[in-house]
């Protein structure tokens, strides 16, 4: 399974990036990919837009992107005010 660590403020700036990586590894065939948000101060709705594309695209292919949640308050205020919720996320251990 592939995983890719993000940590502190994600800005606009960091979802190309990210989204860059993630179209790599979700453009596979049963593609597994863990993004690990644990250390996630803040995110910009941009970031979870590219997670949700991402989920989509992966789970088109036959696999699927989760998440290891961040810890921090802000982070899941961004969520939540996006109209993700915890629910729709996958929670996987650390």
């Amino acid at each position: 399974m592939d995983r890719i660590t993000l940590s502190g403020q994600l800005t606009p700036t960091h979802s190309f990036e990210l989204a860059a990586q993630l179209d790599e590894l979700t453009s596979a065939l049963r593609p597994s990919v863990t993004v690990d948000l644990s250390d996630v101060d803040d995110l910009h709705p941009a970031i979870v837009s590219v997670l949700v594309r991402s989920r989509r695209q992966a789970r088109r292919q036959g696999g699927d992107v989760l998440l290891i949640l961040p810890a921090a308050p802000m982070a899941h205020r961004t969520l939540d005010h996006v109209g993700l919720g915890m629910a729709d996320l996958a929670r996987v251990p650390a």
